[in-house]
Order: structure tokens, then C-alpha cells, then sequence
């Protein structure tokens, strides 16, 4: 079976990496001119591919080494820092509507939160729709 994506390189805009979709035959600049670091985002947009799953588990990792804290958090906790570089009406704005609602204070850690509104976001078929 042949790979969804491949590799290629554009000499003349500069010798940037490229991805290629074999299927769409798309192609997304990675940004980059090495060829190391191309690859290694090439593996991880084919594993990404391959398993959706395994790909959130590794970026929950990933969030969970660089931030230990957010698991901790709260929705009121975010709210508070959002609110440090607001002036005026949208201070007020912020500050009037943190407590009610969905965006009230809450027990319930980011973490926890995330994990549990997965598919509540998914849009509906358009069968499902009231008329």
C-alpha cells in the first residue's frame, strides 16, 4: 500500500519541503529547508493519518509535559486571566458575564472538560436538523 503523503522539494521558491497528497494531489509547504525536519513532520502527519486517536493521546502528553498545571485548571481560572488585558466597556463586558452561564465558575478541570465535550461539538447531519 502506497503512502498517503510524500515528500518533495520546490527548488525554485527556495528549496522549501512540500507534503503531497497522493490521493488530492494537494500540496502544503512545511516550511521549512531541511531535510530532517521535514521528514519528521512528513512521519507525523502519516501517523496523524493512520491513527486519530493515538495522535490526540501524544498531544495530551505533550500539553500535559509543557504545562503540568493545566490539568488543574478551571474555567474560572481562564477567565480571570483573560480579563488582566482588558480595559473599558470590554473589561466590564468580561467581568459581568464570567458568572453566568456556561462560562461560570466550575469545579470542573480543563482537562476534564475537554475530554468530556468531544462529541457534543460534532456537527449534526443535516437529517437531524429540525425543520
Amino acid at each position: 500500500m502506497k503512502a498517503k503523503f510524500r515528500l518533495v522539494k520546490i527548488g525554485r521558491r527556495g528549496g522549501t519541503y512540500y507534503i503531497v497528497d497522493r490521493d488530492a494531489g494537494e500540496r502544503q509547504s512545511l516550511n521549512t529547508k531541511g531535510k530532517a525536519e521535514a521528514a519528521e513532520l512528513l512521519t507525523a502527519r502519516s501517523e496523524a493519518h493512520r491513527d486519530p486517536a493515538l495522535n490526540l493521546l501524544k498531544a495530551r502528553v505533550y500539553l500535559a509535559a509543557s504545562d503540568p498545571e493545566m490539568a488543574t485548571r478551571t474555567w474560572g481560572f481562564v477567565m480571570e486571566d483573560i480579563t488582566k488585558d482588558k480595559t473599558g466597556p470590554t473589561l466590564r463586558r468580561y467581568q459581568t458575564r464570567r458568572f453566568t452561564g456556561a462560562t461560570a465558575p466550575s469545579t470542573r478541570s480543563w482537562d476534564a472538560t475537554a475530554a468530556n465535550c468531544g462529541p457534543d461539538l460534532l456537527p449534526l447531519p443535516l437529517s437531524l436538523w429540525p425543520n
